[in-house]
């Protein structure tokens, strides 16, 4: 799935960057490097990943960042657009910070940015976060939720 969604977002041009080390991280870089030319940047926190040497070998640019407070605000404030694959706390905390930066965009005159998301698990946890506090339903329908690879390269085909 990251792989097929990696190639699908190179293909389109699109420049990848996510936290750089193993797992679906490394997966969707992987992908994306099947394709000529693809830029991929991993933001990586050796300080706090000390067991990780250096990130993936999919690689094209490495930023190295003091804190996981610095890696997120790089990953967040440097992308027009947002694809959440499964994950775990580290995925749920960027996607968090997406759907914050999309809400907020429009107080400040900018168009909020795509977030492309797998419903399963964020769907349910996302439901039940606005539910719990009370969030206006069209700030939820502000993230597409897909179910599969082939749903999000559909999704990712209509961004430019």
């Amino acid at each position: 799935m990251a792989v097929k969604v990696g190639e699908a977002l190179a293909k389109k041009g699109f420049h990848i960057m996510n936290g750089g080390y193993m797992g679906l991280m490394e997966a969707t870089t992987k992908g994306a490097r099947k394709i000529e030319g693809a830029k991929v940047r991993g933001v990586l926190v050796p300080k706090a990943f000390p067991m990780r040497k250096g990130g993936n070998q999919y690689l094209t640019h490495k930023l190295e960042e003091d804190t996981i407070e610095e890696r997120l605000a790089t990953l967040v404030g440097g992308s027009s657009a947002f694809v959440v694959l499964p994950g775990s706390l580290g995925t749920l905390t960027e996607l968090v910070m997406a759907w914050n930066t999309a809400v907020l965009a429009p107080l400040a005159g900018q168009k909020p940015p795509p977030i492309i998301a797998f419903k399963d698990p964020w769907e349910d946890i996302l439901k039940g976060v606005q539910a719990k506090l009370k969030i206006p339903e069209q700030m939820l329908q502000m993230i597409q939720f897909v179910s599969s690879a082939e749903e999000a390269i559909e999704s990712i085909s209509k961004l430019s």
